[in-house]
């Protein structure tokens, strides 16, 4: 199996989808000041639904467990709609400032139990379930699996994951970051599949290194760290899709307004 494979040419097999092997994090301690609104981002109504019920409903067949990470106002916010959706199934980890998604994420090690899990941003809305799914089949189908993601090649990348000749991640350069030179480039989907002992391990070498900070936003982040996961044979493999809509993360009201549209196509194609 090469370390990288397009999602048309790798069959699913749903039967082989563990959900009790997986915890999906959820870093979202972030308010949606650019859409408007004074309440926590995940919380913004996408076609009268908050962004989280889009979440869960993507994510609930591949996961068993949730862990959100929230800010401590967010958590007052959030906590109601959780017990109804996910009643004994859910954590919440406070971030009392936002320093970075690794930071986040690194809040969340002792609320994680299974083998395996997935991290998701929490406004990737437009992600499909079968791409998850995807993802886990290759992700528990390998023995050396540390890092499973699916990407894309669009142009104006807001990341671009650097490789070598022999298609190892060597880079990961952000736009937030003024580091994107490529006019085409490999961008992420704001989803990653992790084995979470080396996801944590490599997170608390990488936080004692002073790696993955960010030159202008100061920031500890996932990103910048990828490469590290890169620890032999099948450790790192990528989905690479085609479909850029499953990229779009919603930080305005035209982020909102389009993927709005793009949701309701799909379900309009659903029922023809």
């Amino acid at each position: 199996m090469s370390n990288i494979s397009n999602i048309e040419n790798l069959s699913l097999d749903k039967s082989n989808i563990n959900q009790d092997l997986w915890t999906a994090i959820i870093p979202a301690a972030g308010i949606g000041s650019r859409l408007g609104f004074n309440h926590p981002k995940i919380l913004y109504p996408i076609l009268g639904r908050p962004i989280i019920d889009w979440l869960l409903d993507s994510i609930s067949p591949v996961a068993s467990n949730f862990v959100f990470i929230l800010s401590p106002n967010g958590s007052i916010e959030v906590e109601p709609l959780l017990k109804k959706r996910l009643p004994g199934r859910y954590k919440i980890v406070i971030q009392e400032e936002p320093t970075g998604m690794g930071d986040a994420i690194l809040l969340s090690e002792t609320s994680v139990k299974t083998p395996n899990a997935v991290i998701i941003w929490g406004d990737q809305v437009a992600i499909q379930t079968e791409t998850m799914q995807v993802c886990v089949d290759s992700h528990q189908k390998r023995k050396n699996a540390t890092l499973t993601m699916p990407t894309i090649l669009r142009s104006n990348p807001y990341i671009d994951i650097i490789r070598n000749k022999n298609g190892i991640i060597t880079d990961v350069y952000q736009a937030r970051e003024g580091e994107i030179e490529n006019e085409i480039g490999e961008n992420d989907c704001g989803m990653f599949f992790f084995k979470t002992s080396v996801l944590f391990e490599v997170l608390k070498n990488a936080r004692q290194e002073i790696a993955g900070i960010g030159t202008l936003t100061s920031e500890f982040n996932l990103l910048p760290i990828l490469p590290k996961f890169e620890l032999g044979e099948d450790s790192v493999f990528t989905v690479r899709i085609s479909d850029i809509s499953e990229t779009y993360g919603i930080n305005t009201k035209e982020d909102a307004l389009l993927v709005e549209k793009l949701i309701s196509s799909n379900l309009a194609n659903r029922i023809k």
